[in-house]
């Protein structure tokens, strides 16, 4: 298997570069054949160059950039324009699908794999549970057991900093 591929888990790659540690940038470009997405054909110009930049799956702790050199082209057969497709990218998209999949992986039921303990509230049938979150660093502060207001009295009374401290209903 290629050193691209194992690295990048894509195939199709080269990589022209890898640079920086956290984020880990590498810099790639699409080697497989390109074909004009409207009519199919191959009889192409090439018009323009452009980089773009996505989050990847991580190393290890450390993020992951992947920037993909791609073209902007002229099909000559139906005489359309478009932009270089990558696979593994889907259009419009600035992660890959790796990474996608990875976010998607990291969670389960909208909390995270570090809070395993306290999830297990949900899974013992001991009711529901609340995820306290810090919006402004969109990270999970606490889970606590229990859904209403009087339920949660007992938590928000010794919590400090609960002048600042906001509810929000689960939006489905």
């Amino acid at each position: 298997m290629p050193l691209s591929v194992r690295i990048l888990n894509i195939y199709g790659y080269e990589i022209t570069n890898i640079s920086g540690r956290n984020p880990v940038i590498i810099e790639a470009r699409y080697t497989g054949e390109i074909s004009c997405p409207f009519c199919g054909k191959m009889k192409l110009r090439k018009k323009d160059k452009y980089i773009r930049k996505l989050n990847h799956e991580s190393i290890g702790q450390r993020l992951v950039k992947l920037y993909l050199t791609g073209y902007k082209y002229h099909c000559q057969a139906c005489g359309r324009y478009f932009n270089m497709r990558f696979p593994g990218v889907l259009k419009y998209k600035r992660s890959s699908e790796a990474f996608r999949s990875e976010v998607f992986e990291k969670h389960s039921n909208g909390h995270t794999q570090s809070y395993g303990d306290r999830r297990a509230l949900l899974y013992q049938k001991k009711g529901y549970a609340t995820t306290i979150c810090d919006l402004s660093k969109r990270k999970v502060f606490d889970i606590v057991l229990g859904r209403s207001e009087k339920a949660l009295d007992s938590y928000f009374r010794h919590l400090k900093g609960k002048d600042n401290v906001s509810c929000l209903p689960q939006l489905r």
